[in-house]
């Protein structure tokens, strides 16, 4: 006689051993919505128009568009929480699996794991945090940025080199990682986001090496600004080079070989994927100037993940 299972053992459970069997994942990729609620509509249109089924929904930062210290007002945070649950739970109509990071436009109290909100009944805000996806499969993720720093000669100079001609000049600030507060330091700055990635990171590792014997897995890396040396990073203004990366953060993808994904936002101009040896870099771009992307992950013949299908979208 088989054992009876509630509702919530055989939907909610995230350590089933159905994760096992799971052969492929259908992933809608947003970020940086800035509080557009007019392209949340048309995504939701979009949606019912072309009958997808969504089995995760991962947001990469920036739901809003608060600037410091808009961040740190208790006054804002408060309506802010009020907001980003309204677009969270908006998302829920689209899947119930929603997965987000605070960017460096959203309130310092998405930034706080040790009080963080839960802002709706289903939601995941995975800063410092990991969400097993399959057995085998795990997300992880830091939310913020670093500050922006720019190119010392303008794109169309002879002697402009792409990051090569980087001046040690900030053109716009980070958050949370702004250090120090006043009259930021990028190295500084870029130095305390490593920290706070390896941290989490070592720990998500040891926690799910504790409770999963199995041998190989593989991981996503959820970040709201991206890799320094990649396409998906970078922009110009004003004539100049932007590059709005984490020079630690590709230091650390070298370094962790079993992350075969890194998805980010921040960097509106940067939509696209930028290919490294087994490392794929996605921005889906701004879904505030109506781009997004949808991404299948699937099994291959050797039964690992890989990408099988990465569309970029725009309205």
């Amino acid at each position: 006689m088989s054992e009876t299972k509630t509702f919530e053992e055989l939907f909610l459970s995230e350590n089933k051993d159905e994760n096992l069997s799971i052969k492929e994942l259908d992933i809608l990729l947003v970020s940086d919505i800035h509080k557009n609620y007019a392209f949340l509509e048309k995504l939701k249109e979009w949606q019912i128009e072309n009958k997808k089924l969504i089995d995760y929904i991962f947001c990469t930062g920036d739901i809003l568009s608060l600037s410091y210290p808009e961040n740190e007002s208790l006054e804002i945070i408060a309506k802010s929480e009020a907001e980003i649950s309204a677009i969270i739970s908006f998302l829920e109509n689209m899947s119930l699996n929603v997965i987000y990071l605070g960017g460096n436009h959203d309130p310092k109290s998405l930034f706080e794991s040790e009080k963080m909100p839960s802002l709706t009944m289903r939601s995941i805000n995975l800063h410092k945090k990991y969400k097993k996806l399959a057995n085998d499969l795990y997300l992880v993720g830091l939310g913020g940025s670093v500050p922006a720093i720019k190119s010392h000669y303008n794109v169309d100079d002879k002697d402009f080199i792409p990051y090569i001609d980087v001046k040690d000049e900030i053109i716009w600030e980070g958050y949370p990682y702004n250090f120090p507060r006043e009259n930021p330091n990028y190295k500084s700055s870029d130095e305390i986001f490593i920290n706070d990635l390896n941290e989490s990171w070592n720990l998500s590792r040891k926690e799910i090496e504790e409770n999963n014997t199995t041998q190989e897995k593989s991981f996503i890396l959820l970040t709201h600004c991206g890799p320094f040396y990649s396409s998906t990073s970078v922009q110009e203004s004003k004539g100049r080079c932007v590059y709005m990366g984490s020079i630690k953060l590709n230091e650390f993808l070298k370094q962790n070989k079993d992350i075969f994904i890194n998805i980010h936002g921040h960097t509106h101009q940067g939509t696209g994927i930028n290919n490294f040896d087994r490392l794929s870099v996605i921005n889906p771009g701004s879904l505030s100037i109506g781009n997004f992307a949808v991404m299948k992950l699937k099994r291959n013949f050797y039964d690992k993940w890989e990408i099988s299908k990465l569309e970029f979208l725009k309205f």
